[in-house]
């Protein structure tokens, strides 16, 4: 059976006392079940089942700027090898077995110092700013093809790099609403506004500002021609009209 040092003086530590219950509990998991070399496959059915209370991926926010995700599915504890073993070394027969792991676990190379992760590795925090890159891109692909949309019914030229025009719609984003919303609006307001005194108000900053659920919630009214077209056809017999 394996042993590893524990700090004891853990408890004393306020980040440590600071944590609600189960993540206490987990972080004596993870110590207790991760590799040699601090690693962990992330298994929050099995650490649920054995620790008695649910864990889930959430936990891991209690260790920000311990943790560092080797890959969706694998989470080292950047402490634990200098804690457990201090430098390692190549000439250490104990060493060798976790240096093979921090090896395979692309954490190092041979001759670097072993305490610290390779760059490539990125911790939660580095995790999170990539999540918030990948959102802000999908924003600005949104607010494009709104702007896109309004250009090209309101003939207008717009760019969507423009402060306002970004401003309005993230604002609009945030509030829940999608795509098809901004169209309803651009499509209404053209319809009453265009070729009218009004026409000047289609704009992001008007369009998509505070009565921006206003607009949303009105019908799209039909031309005469339209409703020439709608109306039902009468079919009348010559003998109905003598």
């Amino acid at each position: 059976m394996s042993k590893r040092f524990t700090d004891t003086n853990k408890w004393k530590k306020e980040w440590f006392r600071k944590l609600p219950l189960k993540a206490k509990l987990f972080w004596s998991y993870f110590l207790d079940n991760c590799d040699i070399a601090g690693a962990w496959d992330i298994d929050f059915g099995l650490a649920s089942y054995q620790i008695g209370t649910k864990i889930d991926k959430e936990i891991v926010k209690y260790f920000t700027g311990k943790f560092v995700f080797l890959t969706d599915n694998k989470i080292w504890l950047e402490e634990f090898v200098e804690y457990q073993y201090g430098t390692l070394s190549e000439n250490c027969n104990p060493h060798k077995a976790v240096i093979k792991l921090l090896s395979k676990h692309t954490l190092c190379k041979k001759g670097e110092d072993l305490r610290v992760p390779m760059k490539g590795s990125y911790t939660l925090e580095d995790k999170d700013k990539e999540k918030d890159k990948e959102k802000d891109k999908e924003t600005l692909k949104i607010i494009s093809s709104i702007i896109d949309y309004l250009n090209h019914n309101a003939d207008t030229k717009f760019r969507p790099s423009g402060s306002k025009a970004r401003d309005s719609i993230s604002a609009r984003l945030r509030e829940g609403y999608k795509f098809e919303d901004f169209t309803h609006v651009i499509d209404v307001k053209c319809r009453q506004w265009k070729g009218t005194d009004n026409e000047q108000y289609l704009r992001p900053e008007t369009l998509f500002g505070n009565k921006f659920d206003g607009y949303l919630n009105q019908k799209i009214r039909k031309s005469a021609a339209e409703m020439l077209n709608d109306a039902p056809e009468i079919e009348i017999q010559l003998g109905e009209l003598a």
